[in-house]
């Protein structure tokens, strides 16, 4: 039923609010009206309950006299949607790193020199000739230059992941992933955790190395013949970088998609196993993803926010970012979307398409890592959804669901700005596609969910899921370097949720057996909330793990009700890292806050 509907209808059958013992005086039963009674231990059922089992079709009614005719016999949940769209996830993964400000705090590395080995050295030898993250430098100094193999880089010739290290070595030749492959095995035979890693941004689709150094001082970088040691990232960061793709992030914040090849081995080519989706990259993505909701809102992370639910089907969203955001390369970015839904909270479907002029995007060049700006226009389509291909109540309180879900968005980049490429070309002063930047942008996923949800008595409800969620951009990226396997985050998680009067709180933990991307996360969580007349207080707390050590996220918000359809809310939220090698940290990307206004026609 739609809402002018449901609303006219629920003031004409409770002006105001209905006692359970005059359930008859609406034909049904005390049991039934308690079934479509939200908070039940009042004894009452108010207009705005019987507007929302009006709007979900929960119940069917006799319009002319007002009375009830049937109930639908479905089980209700906590926090369960109103219309289309995802329910709360509770289990959500990790999705800021250190950075830095490219205009402000800029970075350069050391330059060793250069070192070549003897013709017909063994892979074997050169591990015990070249032993330091200094002499890999050198080692590898001739490939950005001297013995690059442009014909592998132009006509895509050999392995469309990397050559095996003892062939690298042997061709004395090859391109970026080859040469950081190599380094990364000399590394590593070292005693060194190092990997290959790459990254895409504007005008980018590179690889580097990244390595953790010996002596508790964090993770370095290697490019060619320049080297960014733990020490130097340190010092820019403020903290040591914990992880791989820390490092990679702090020496260039522009990266969208970070790629993580797989561990080095003698004799084997290598390929990228996983996906590391920064803020740049996840921001983007909310510009395009719409409430349908009326609402005005401004949060540090993402800007100033204008949503507008045309009808029931249409929305439309304008966003611009304030210059607070922790993505450098997205700050003071405009963007507008227009989208469109449809179905309910089992089948449901959106679309949207939006532009985004971003006037901070740019890159560092490869090797002296000067900074350039190149304004991006970028044009994009997002869609989501889900399918419930099996749904069964057990019993009147148990109910077990079969759900297929995708998330898809297509992302074409223009930049504009003469200048240089990141390796050292020449760009005009126009607008032409940028394939690192459209690759970055791009997301595909898609997720396979077994649930079993239920109400263990009036105040006390579940939820539980066994999931598998296929990354199709991994899965193309991973296969196109001859990776195998499914490229999949799998798990299982499950939540207990209690509401006593104004009450509620919530208690959720998650397991991946198997992760491919930063998505989702291994963690557990909870939170509290209280309603005082018109306001409601919340507190959320959970600890999720991820390569740079378990991280504590806090969360507080304020929801007042102005008026019956009109909310206003505040919110913070807050990261902190706990490294069992490193300490703890405050992780200031993470810390978000905001503050708006939502209102229902």
């Amino acid at each position: 039923m739609d809402a002018a509907r449901a609303r006219s209808l629920a003031e004409k059958m409770v002006p105001t609010a209905l006692a359970h013992d005059q359930a008859a005086k609406l034909g049904i039963t005390t049991v039934q009206i308690k079934s479509i009674d939200k908070d039940s231990s009042d004894g009452q059922l108010t207009q705005d309950e019987l507007y929302q089992a009006l709007l979900t079709d929960k119940i069917q009614v006799d319009e002319a006299s007002g009375r009830i005719l049937s109930v639908a016999s479905s089980v209700s949940f906590v926090d369960d949607p109103v219309g289309p769209g995802p329910k709360r996830d509770l289990h959500s993964g990790y999705t800021t790193l250190g950075t830095r400000n490219p205009e402000t705090q800029p970075l350069k590395g050391t330059n060793p020199g250069t070192y070549t080995p003897p013709k017909g050295m063994s892979l074997g030898d050169l591990t015990q000739s070249v032993k330091t993250p200094d002499q890999v430098t050198k080692l590898l100094q001739p490939f950005g230059s001297s013995i690059y193999d442009y014909e592998r880089a132009d006509k895509g010739t050999g392995p469309g992941g990397t050559q095996s290290p003892e062939y690298t070595l042997e061709q004395r030749k090859g391109i970026c992933r080859d040469s950081h492959f190599l380094g990364a095995y000399v590394l590593q035979e070292n005693g060194y955790n190092a990997r290959q890693t790459g990254y895409k941004s504007e005008g980018v689709a590179h690889a580097v190395l990244t390595y953790e150094g010996k002596q508790g001082e964090g993770f370095g970088l290697i490019e060619y013949g320049t080297h960014y040691s733990p020490e130097q990232i340190s010092q820019i960061l403020g903290r040591p970088a914990l992880s791989h793709e820390e490092a990679l992030q702090a020496v260039r914040p522009e990266a969208k998609l970070i790629n993580v090849y797989s561990k080095p081995e003698a004799n084997q080519t290598g390929h990228i196993e996983s996906l590391y989706y920064t803020m740049g990259h996840m921001l983007y993505q909310d510009t395009l993803k719409l409430k349908h909701e009326n609402s005005i809102e401004w949060d540090r992370n993402g800007g100033a926010k204008l949503e507008m639910a045309l009808n029931k089907n249409f929305g439309l969203k304008i966003q611009y970012d304030t210059g607070s955001s922790p993505d450098p390369t997205s700050r003071h970015a405009v963007s507008a979307a227009l989208g469109y839904q449809v179905g309910n909270s089992d089948n449901w479907a959106r679309i949207s398409a939006g532009v985004q002029y971003r006037p901070e995007e740019g890159h560092h060049s490869i090797g002296s890592n000067q900074w350039e700006k190149h304004p991006a226009l970028v044009a994009g389509i997002h869609a989501e959804g889900q399918l419930t291909a099996y749904k069964q109540n057990l019993g009147e309180n148990h109910q077990l669901r079969t759900t297929v879900g995708a998330d898809v968005t297509s992302a074409f980049a223009f930049t504009n700005s003469a200048g240089t490429t990141a390796s050292n070309g020449n760009t005009d002063d126009k607008f032409k596609l940028n394939q690192g930047l459209s690759t970055g942008l791009t997301h595909a996923t898609v997720r396979l969910s077994q649930h079993l949800d239920g109400k263990l008595n009036h105040q006390l409800s579940y939820r539980s899921e066994v999931f598998a969620a296929p990354d199709v951009m991994a899965m193309s990226l991973g296969y196109g370097t001859g990776g195998k396997g499914i490229y999949s985050n799998t798990g299982v998680n499950a939540s207990l949720h209690y509401q006593q009067g104004n009450f509620g709180a919530h208690l959720g933990a998650q397991y991946l057996f198997t992760q491919v991307n930063n998505l989702e996360a291994t963690g557990a969580s909870t939170g509290a909330s209280y309603k005082f007349g018109p306001m409601r207080v919340a507190a959320d707390a959970g600890m999720v793990n991820s390569p740079e050590g378990w991280r504590l996220r806090t969360s507080q918000s304020v929801n007042v009700k102005l008026t019956k359809d009109v909310d206003a809310y505040g919110f913070a939220a807050q990261e902190q890292i706990y490294n069992n090698q490193y300490g703890h940290f405050n992780q200031h990307q993470g810390m978000n806050f905001g503050v708006g206004v939502k209102a229902r026609f």
